[in-house]
């Protein structure tokens, strides 16, 4: 079956192409998916029995019903670009200034759409496949996900495992990592106010220096990875951004502002950092005589896969891939994704697929990314071989039993 289904997906691999750069070359943010989530809902009316348009926002469900009653499997596939000013020449790179797809979702999108013809193609399978493209994954810390499972696209038929694919700008063409658990961490975000007391910058003795409080905050801050968890832990702490209240070489300001992320493996972390990093900006405030103002936003939990759901996937994939081909890392990986929300309400299982460009090596959320296209052809393969055996597993076995081993 896998063979045939590599090669089914390898010959529809121009249409696969076509629609991943279509959706490169017209990217949207996330919350502005109008144009991209009409253009899914198009195309997937060619293979779904019934799709849904704007759920969540600006989400796409198809549902598509096997021969025979079974069990109800959902493949996710995020949608929004970044805002980033594309540096490729390529013919098909953006057309939307300030906006690209520099995370993969294009590929995602066609990679999900495939899936679905091919599927259409072979109804002789138990039970129910729901598509679920989703808006707004790279809005941390809202993202789209929890507006998706408030709008019920868990439920009618209740979805009994997820399936997700990322392509890899670290994995070669032909190579796939499904973690055991730890797939990506816990993402938070912060902005903090530090006010201090402006005055002449010849005379900082008259004032409150508050440059010079968030110099040494920042510093602090660095210090709550490497001397407050477990060393045996992952976890990061990064001021992305600071400003001051005034700009001029001659004033110190009133206040400065910082704005940065957390992120954590441990999901017993939830309150950990937020109280550190109030206790490191309270400590250096008194010190200096000013004060603070902290708006600590939780955001994404840490996406952790079903062990056994992740190790009956990597026996699927061996006869596409090579069991050598395919790793089972144990690291999470410190980027932080939304799918953990799905995962935290049904069992669900994460794939790296490698799409490393030969020519050159560039990294997600970068100016120049890019993607080996092959990737494409064989994701479709991937997800559709996974789709056809856990439905069949999951209808000689209830799921609940098959993913608790």
């Amino acid at each position: 079956m896998a063979n045939e289904l590599l090669t089914a997906c390898q010959a529809i691999q121009e249409q696969l192409v076509s629609w991943r750069r279509y959706f490169h070359m017209y990217p949207e943010l996330g919350y502005q998916e109008e144009h991209t989530g009409a253009k899914i809902a198009q195309l997937l009316s060619a293979y779904c029995d019934q799709v849904t348009a704007c759920v969540g926002g600006h989400g796409v469900v198809g549902m598509l019903k096997g021969s025979r009653d079974g069990p109800t499997l959902a493949l996710r596939a995020d949608m929004d670009a970044l805002p980033l000013q594309e540096e490729n020449q390529a013919a098909y790179r953006s057309t939307v200034p300030g906006v690209m797809h520099a995370c993969g979702h294009d590929a995602h999108l066609a990679i999900l759409l495939g899936t679905a013809r091919i599927l259409a193609e072979r109804r002789n399978f138990p039970g129910c496949v729901k598509f679920i493209f989703q808006p707004a994954e790279e809005c941390l810390p809202e993202g789209g996900a929890q507006a998706m499972i408030q709008a019920g696209v868990l439920d009618c038929p209740r979805v009994e495992a997820m399936l997700a694919l990322h392509v890899s700008a670290q994995l070669e063409y032909g190579r796939a990592a499904v973690p055991q658990r730890h797939v990506m961490a816990g993402g938070d975000v912060f902005q903090a106010t530090i006010r201090g007391s402006g005055t002449h910058g010849a005379t900082p003795h008259n004032g409150v220096d508050a440059v010079v409080e968030a110099a040494q905050a920042i510093m602090g801050l660095q210090t709550i990875v490497s001397r407050s968890l477990d060393a045996t832990e992952a976890g990061v702490v990064s001021v992305c951004g600071i400003r001051s209240s005034s700009w001029s070489n001659n004033v110190l300001p009133e206040a400065v502002d910082l704005q940065g992320t957390v992120r954590f493996a441990n999901p017993q972390r939830k309150d950990f950092f937020k109280q550190k990093i109030e206790q490191i900006l309270a400590g250096v405030c008194q010190q200096y005589g000013g004060g603070f103002r902290l708006d600590y936003r939780y955001g994404y939990p840490p996406t952790v896969n079903n062990p056994a759901l992740a190790a009956m996937v990597r026996g699927w994939m061996e006869p596409l891939l090579g069991k050598e081909r395919i790793s089972a890392p144990d690291k999470p990986a410190m980027s932080s994704e939304d799918v953990s929300r799905y995962f935290q309400q049904v069992p669900g299982c994460y794939i790296w697929l490698g799409a490393k460009t030969p020519d050159r090596a560039t990294s997600l959320h970068n100016a120049r990314f890019d993607i080996d296209e092959r990737a494409l052809a064989l994701g479709c393969a991937l997800m559709a071989n996974n789709t056809l055996h856990f439905l069949q597993a999951a209808k000689e076995r209830p799921a609940a039993e098959l993913l608790n081993e």
